[in-house]
């Protein structure tokens, strides 16, 4: 259970102390929702995320 605190535009996403992901999961989700486009990265970069090359044995039908 992964739970967000965003409560304005200027503010900075913050998770609960409640969500139980890695650190590299977080880091995945702030880069996903940066609100900058220029900031933002490409899928290509986001595909090279720790977050996503760190995992084994999950084949891409498991992913939909």
């Amino acid at each position: 259970k992964i739970v967000i605190f965003y409560l304005d535009s200027e503010d900075e996403i913050k998770f609960s102390k409640a969500t139980k992901v890695s650190e590299e999961a977080k880091d995945f989700i702030l880069i996903c929702l940066e609100k900058d486009p220029r900031d933002r990265f490409t899928l290509p970069e986001l595909l090279e995320h720790p977050f996503l090359t760190h995992v084994e044995n999950v084949s891409m039908v498991e992913l939909y």
